[in-house]
């Protein structure tokens, strides 16, 4: 996962939050998995749930609107919070990164750059 090359590169003031994008998504299940996570990695917040309710039953959304109600979420943060959040990720959970991505996008991340992109290689030809 992108977020643990991230914590695992020396990037330690991360927060990772898992957003629900299928209606059919067992929550308690879930929320079960995050705390394992949590455990394993010894850091109880590091994995967040963050629910922003039901996510719509077309299956042609593709997670989009849970998407945009994140964004709009982090974005009323901004203005609430202390210490904002400067970067944001979205991936899929089912995506593998390199080890050597998350240090190659802390570089741009510390250049304070606007919008970082990457090339990937996916399984869906």
């Amino acid at each position: 996962m992108l977020t643990y090359t991230f914590y695992h590169n020396g990037l330690h003031n991360i927060h990772i939050y898992v957003v629900n994008t299928d209606n059919q998504t067992d929550i308690h299940q879930l929320k079960q998995t995050i705390n394992f996570i949590n455990r394993l990695v010894l850091n109880e917040h590091l994995v967040r749930f963050l629910d922003l309710g039901q996510p719509p039953s077309s299956a042609k959304d593709f997670g989009y609107t849970m998407t945009n109600r994140a964004l709009t979420y982090f974005y009323n943060q901004t203005s609430n919070l202390s210490s904002p959040c400067q970067h944001i990720t979205f991936i899929n959970g089912d995506n593998f990164y390199s080890r050597s991505l998350a240090k190659q996008l802390l570089v741009h991340m510390q250049n304070q750059e606007d919008i970082i992109d990457w090339d990937f290689i996916s399984h869906h030809f």
